[in-house]
């Protein structure tokens, strides 16, 4: 993903939780403008992991709170500024939960950091 980006930004993982591996990865683009809230960043971070909905925004929401959203320069936010989590289940294995699911959420703060 690329605009007025000189360089490719993309990162990814495999990390084993609940008996399998499950991938991480993410990719961004990102403008000069700088402001709260993503500083019209766009990101994408996708997984393998089997994760209900609900879950998967409430990791991407922990993630984001000290990472994509703790920058302010110009107090001004941009229309594009979004961040996506997309998890599609094909490694397989029970939804996570519990334990399984907190260490998930651990492994996609690090990710965004």
């Amino acid at each position: 993903m690329l605009t007025t980006d000189t360089i490719h930004k993309l990162a990814g993982r495999t990390t084993h939780i609940a008996g399998r591996d499950l991938q991480i990865t993410g990719m961004a683009k990102g403008a000069a403008m700088m402001g709260p809230n993503m500083a019209t960043m766009l990101a994408l971070v996708m997984t393998d992991a089997a994760i209900r909905p609900a879950d998967a925004q409430a990791a991407l929401t922990a993630a984001t709170q000290e990472s994509f959203n703790c920058m302010s320069v110009d107090g001004h936010v941009s229309t594009n500024d979004t961040v996506l989590l997309l998890a599609n289940g094909a490694a397989g294995g029970e939804t996570l939960a519990g334990d399984d699911l907190i260490a998930f959420q651990k492994r996609l703060e690090r990710g965004v950091r």
